[in-house]
């Protein structure tokens, strides 16, 4: 770049002045071929240009780099500049200041390369290590977790055996022996959720065509006691296309859905319900679980998706069972969210995509999104 009056740039002159004079006066007089195409310029398209004009787009970047050269004789700079074309791609540049047999500031030279392919493979580093990191943090809580909640069952049925062996009288060795039962339930229950959580986060899509209402029926019918016990009303309306997706993942949604339902229906309440509706189109279904049960507190709706998150330790459970589901809805490339208010009940949306166009899904694609 060149300026046709050279200017001195020093504390005895007024740089903003100097600055300006730069900025808006020093034109570029040659460019090689690789940065027209860097650009996607035409030739000629970059003769003539002052910094005012190059760094329209980002004044502020502009003047900050023009006054950074000035101030050191030399600027070194990645940015992320747009092409002809509009698209951004991310630049390089290393700089020099030229002077006059005076002293003065009379244009300056650099190199520009494009990085965009260096900075993107940074950019994944990154991803991947942030995704390392949160891995590693989720199986340190994982462990500690697990080690607890393993112990507490094995530790309550070891007291009770040892209570059992000092008993005389069948019936309270037979009350010790139905409390050891319960113990072991819970382990069993837990170890279950454990192994749900490594399927769905090992295995790959297997998506097949699913009968939705006949899915959900017999998900219904398999907690048809646990409901009329609730007196819990439940209705299904499903309407749309055919829906092609991995059923095993599903299911698991779908039975730990209805289950929270059942689970925290409200016994104040005389008419009970459970609305389940669903709308599938060739692209996507949409899928809403609705009831009127005792409903989530503000203070635990933006935390009952993490891993063993338990509103209250009185609750029974893992705190496994939503964080699964969360990974499942995730795992199909779809997305579930949550409405919630005390005492009025609670809504699941999930939306999952439909791979009604390929009855094979392109498997290789759907695991690359993951």
């Amino acid at each position: 770049m060149k300026l046709d009056e050279p200017i001195y740039w020093n504390d005895h002159v007024d740089k903003e002045h100097a600055l300006e004079m730069v900025y808006t006066k020093m034109y570029i007089t040659k460019v090689n071929k690789a940065m027209y195409e860097h650009y996607g310029a035409k030739f000629g398209d970059l003769d003539k240009l002052t910094p005012e004009i190059f760094f329209a787009w980002d004044e502020d970047f502009g003047r900050q780099f023009t006054r950074s050269l000035l101030e050191q004789g030399t600027a070194t700079f990645e940015n992320h500049e747009p092409r002809a074309d509009g698209e951004f791609m991310w630049i390089e540049g290393n700089y020099v200041v030229l002077y006059d047999d005076q002293g003065r500031v009379r244009g300056s030279c650099g190199v520009r390369r494009d990085v965009t392919l260096r900075k993107q493979a940074e950019q994944e580093i990154q991803n991947h290590n942030k995704e390392l990191k949160k891995a590693n943090e989720e199986l340190d809580n994982f462990v500690y977790r697990v080690s607890h909640d393993l112990k507490a069952p094995i530790s309550s049925a070891k007291g009770l055996i040892y209570i059992a062996k000092q008993e005389q009288h069948k019936e309270d060795i037979v009350q010790c022996l139905d409390l050891i039962g319960k113990s072991m339930n819970k382990l069993d229950s837990f170890i279950l959720d454990i192994l749900d959580y490594s399927r769905n986060s090992r295995s790959k899509i297997e998506a097949t065509e699913v009968d939705l209402k006949a899915l959900l029926s017999e998900l219904m019918e398999s907690t048809r006691y646990l409901q009329e016990e609730k007196n819990l009303d439940t209705k299904v309306c499903i309407g749309g296309a055919a829906l092609f997706t991995d059923r095993r993942r599903l299911t698991f949604i779908f039975n730990n859905l209805i289950s929270n339902a059942i689970r925290f229906s409200d016994s104040e309440k005389a008419e009970r319900y459970l609305h389940i509706t669903a709308d599938i189109t060739p692209t996507k279904a949409t899928i809403l679980f609705a009831d009127n049960g005792i409903g989530i507190h503000p203070e635990h709706i933006d935390h009952i998706f993490e891993m063993f998150y338990r509103a209250s330790e009185t609750l029974v459970g893992s705190g496994l069972g939503l964080y699964i589901v969360k990974e499942a809805v995730e795992k199909l490339n779809g997305n579930i969210k949550v409405t919630s208010a005390p005492g009025i009940g609670t809504s699941f949306e999930l939306t999952i995509p439909n791979f009604i166009e390929d009855e094979s899904c392109d498997l290789q694609n759907i695991q690359h999104l993951n």
